[in-house]
């Protein structure tokens, strides 16, 4: 599939991250893993987020040729570069984690961005193209949300790294913890100030968009238990915010069901509201979600002191 040149550079980095994994450094920072997720832990455990500067740490030392072999030599990088390069409590998993390729859709809405870049193409900010702009006007509209598995993508993807460097470091399915962040998708479908005026002009429609988004959820959750696509979030899994799933709590043989599995869920966005609003627009809808899942960590850029 790659030229001898393109797979010798993945199965040395495969290697490099082999050893990673193995390392003195990274087993004892996965032993306080364990205790922090236990709240036994010393101190906190510190993770430099390279997704929102990888161009700038990882871009420059890919040499792979092939688009698919850059894109397996990215994440080759990206799983050990924070040990090998930042020296912090990012912890290197001795597998090669392949993700199941999901998508959700609010209400079918494929929300676009529209982006400013420099002199060199680099994206330096965005917005989001908003589809609703009154709420009382498109709640009538709103369709069910779309969500699915892109399964041969996904299975392509994990055969590509197998046969390039399965036999060194091996290839397996993974899944990072169950999202949902029902006022973020508000936001990108209508923007904050319209989404603030419609809890007052519209708060019977607005309610019910919320438990809307919470059926959807749900359904799209229940679709991954029953179809199989669920797996542990034990370890290495992404918990997002910067942390990892290591856990003794939650089971980590298949099958699983959404209370076996960690969840994650904010609401930057409705930081501006009172407690008494949050309770009553926001909260319902992240109950009834939050309810399904065995483990969850709450809260990502907002204060989460006030709940």
């Amino acid at each position: 599939m790659f030229t001898s040149k393109d797979k010798a550079i993945l199965r040395e980095l495969a290697q490099k991250q082999l050893e990673a994994a193995h390392s003195e450094k990274n087993q004892e920072r996965i032993a306080k893993w364990k205790l922090h997720n236990t709240f036994r832990g010393k101190r906190p455990m510190v993770h430099i987020e390279v997704d929102t500067f990888e161009q700038e740490v990882i871009t420059p030392l890919l040499r792979c040729e092939d688009p698919l072999a850059r894109r397996l030599e990215h994440d080759l990088y990206h799983n050990f570069i924070n040990l090998t390069e930042f020296d912090d409590d990012k912890v290197v998993p001795d597998y090669f984690p392949v993700e199941w390729q999901t998508y959700f859709h609010p209400f079918g809405f494929e929300i676009s961005e529209t982006h400013a870049t420099d002199s060199q193409g680099n994206s330096v900010g965005f917005q989001y193209n908003h589809v609703i702009e009154d709420l009382g006007d498109a709640y009538p509209t709103l369709k069910p949300s779309k969500f699915g598995v892109l399964r041969e993508e996904s299975l392509a993807y994990r055969q590509a790294a197998e046969e390039a460097f399965g036999d060194i470091l091996p290839v397996q399915m993974a899944m990072k913890c169950l999202v949902a962040v029902p006022t973020q998708q508000v936001v990108h479908m209508m923007g904050m100030e319209n989404m603030f005026y419609a809890m007052y002009d519209y708060p019977d429609e607005f309610k019910g968009m919320m438990n809307r988004l919470a059926d959807d959820y749900l359904a799209f959750f229940h679709m991954l238990e029953t179809e199989g696509y669920l797996l542990p979030t034990t370890s290495f899994q992404t918990l997002c915010q910067g942390s990892l799933c290591f856990t003794d709590e939650l089971p980590d043989k298949t099958p699983l069901t959404t209370h076996d599995v960690w969840g994650f869920m904010d609401s930057q966005e409705s930081v501006g509201l009172s407690p008494e609003m949050y309770h009553e627009f926001v909260f319902p809808c992240y109950r009834r979600i939050a309810e399904a899942y065995g483990l969850l960590s709450y809260g990502c850029c907002e204060p989460v002191h006030p709940l």
